[in-house]
């Protein structure tokens, strides 16, 4: 018999409030499989896109902060395009794109000032985690406008050889 062997008879789960407890060492007891099954029961289910909805929250309150509150002569003309956020809360990711000055500018001022808009959105925001942001430039902007300009130049190369292919049939 060994020293250990009287806890293990001794293990039981305890009920506490609505959560199941384990008593004693044994892990694997009838009593422990029971208890994690009821615990699983009665905890509550994430609400899904509550991720989502914070990030959304997030990029709006940035919107409305950065002309307000930062100074930097970097930052130029800022408009917010999205921000995803990690699924612990703990650092967010938040695109931009800037009119008037260098993104690459304006991305070193908006990191630099990260902390003071952290500290603003925790302020705002009722959750008890707020992210560090980690401000990077919105390149689906930039290749956005470069698919609108292909598409632009294939449609003007197919009618310029739709009406070189028209040409011959007029002339008979």
């Amino acid at each position: 018999r060994s020293i250990a062997e009287p806890a293990l008879r001794k293990a039981r789960p305890v009920r506490s409030g609505r959560v199941f407890k384990l008593c004693g060492a044994r892990t694997l007891q009838k009593g422990w499989r029971a208890a994690t099954t009821q615990a699983k029961r009665t905890m509550k289910a994430k609400k899904p896109g509550r991720a989502q909805r914070i990030a959304d929250q997030i990029a709006r309150d940035l919107a409305k902060l950065i002309p307000l509150e930062v100074r930097d002569p970097r930052v130029g003309l800022v408009t917010i395009t999205g921000c995803e956020i990690t699924p612990d809360y703990a650092h967010a990711k938040v695109y931009f794109t800037v009119l008037g000055s260098d993104p690459a500018a304006s991305a070193e001022g908006l990191n630099a000032a990260a902390g003071m808009l952290r500290n603003h959105l925790f302020r705002e925001l009722r959750i008890h985690t707020v992210p560090t942001l980690h401000f990077t430039v919105d390149e689906s902007v930039m290749k956005g406008f470069e698919m609108d300009a292909l598409i632009k130049k294939a449609i003007a190369q197919t009618e310029a050889t739709e009406a070189l292919a028209d040409e011959p049939k007029k002339a008979e």
